[in-house]
């Protein structure tokens, strides 16, 4: 219902299409979640200065669907999150512990070379 009310571009819905999808992948559902946080994400990049901590936010829900979709694109944007929270917020801020768990899950889901199959 945000979109009746807010213009497709506005940062308000941005904050609602990551939590919404942040729900998603939370209730396994990360193939419903990704193009919300692809959306989010790029009003983010056209909204908010450059640094921005939710944007760095996004970029951690997006990359957590990423890896539960076992996207190659997903490390990069769990680590480019985690970055930037940690850079304007502090590693000690709320926001910034999530990404790190979340980057940190990501690193435990995946297969270790030595376990690979050649």
């Amino acid at each position: 219902q945000y979109r009746r009310y807010l213009r497709p571009t506005h940062p308000q819905l941005a904050r609602v299409l990551t939590d919404y999808g942040g729900q998603l992948v939370t209730a396994g559902r990360p193939q419903e979640a990704l193009p919300l946080l692809e959306e989010a994400f790029a009003i983010q990049q056209g909204e908010l200065p450059d640094g921005h901590w939710e944007a760095g936010r996004t970029r951690s829900v997006l990359g957590s669907c990423q890896s539960a979709l076992g996207l190659p694109e997903a490390e990069a944007n769990l680590e480019k999150g985690f970055r930037l929270l940690a850079a304007s917020r502090g590693e000690a801020h709320q926001q910034t512990q999530l990404a790190a768990a979340r980057l940190e899950a990501h690193r435990l889901a995946r297969p270790s070379a030595a376990t690979r199959p050649d």
